[in-house]
């Protein structure tokens, strides 16, 4: 199955397990999320091969807030992990799950990185489900880029784990023009979204992404026509 991999700058991130280094750990929190869905147990659905239906990140108060909903599918445990770089992750918190049930379950989980990692600015994060047979799979990581001064608060960067296109979210302190585009490795634009968006949280989904050919692509995301991030972008 063809992946989106994500790098900033040159850093190239892995998919592999991860050894954990020494952490505190924290609990994961659950509750029985109010829309139900019907089990699906294909193989071929993204989605379900790590149990996880859609996952959000946010950054307020110096704390990043994970928050994702599962499918339904038999899964004893999750655990949380966190790197500095993209590619070496130690477990920060885990927690039991809610088993079993043709329903769909919404946790969260609240990290404290420190001043080390906000002032480094972008902090990856990834989550695993731990099944019956004690194996664990990875979700793709999730980039979360703090921002200390002009108009955004924080961007998020991740694959959505349904259809593996890329989803951003931009927190604006106030109101702006956001600008997002997919480039080939040779400066050929392939995909663009922009316009007038309001303050506070802003979601937008780069649909078809998942579609894009092998190769090395590039996002750039500009708001009110200022550089916010840049990204290479991975496709094999």
């Amino acid at each position: 199955m063809k992946q989106l991999l994500m790098s900033a700058s040159s850093m190239m991130l892995s998919f592999i397990s991860a050894y954990s280094l020494h952490a505190q750990n924290m609990e994961v929190k659950w509750a029985r999320y109010t829309e139900d869905i019907p089990v699906n147990t294909s193989s071929s659905t993204p989605a379900f091969s790590t149990g996880i239906k859609s996952i959000s990140a946010s950054f307020t108060h110096n704390r990043v807030n994970l928050e994702w909903t599962t499918a339904g599918l038999p899964v004893t445990g999750y655990i949380v992990e966190r790197s500095l770089d993209g590619e070496h992750f130690e477990s920060i918190g885990s927690g039991s799950a809610a088993g079993y049930m043709p329903s769909s379950f919404k946790y969260s989980f609240t990290d404290k990185p420190g001043n080390k990692a906000i002032y480094q600015r972008d902090i990856f994060y990834r989550l695993g489900n731990r099944n019956e047979y004690n194996e664990i799979q990875y979700t793709k990581p999730i980039l979360v880029r703090v921002n200390n001064r002009g108009n955004i608060d924080y961007i998020t960067v991740m694959p959505n784990p349904q259809g593996n296109d890329i989803s951003l979210v931009v927190a604006l302190k106030e109101g702006g023009y956001l600008a997002a585009k997919i480039s080939d490795d040779q400066g050929n634009e392939i995909m663009n979204k922009k316009g007038k968006v309001n303050s506070g949280q802003q979601q937008l989904t780069l649909t078809g992404t998942h579609k894009l050919e092998a190769g090395i692509y590039w996002l750039d995301l500009a708001v009110d026509s200022k550089p916010a991030l840049k990204l290479r972008l991975i496709k094999d």
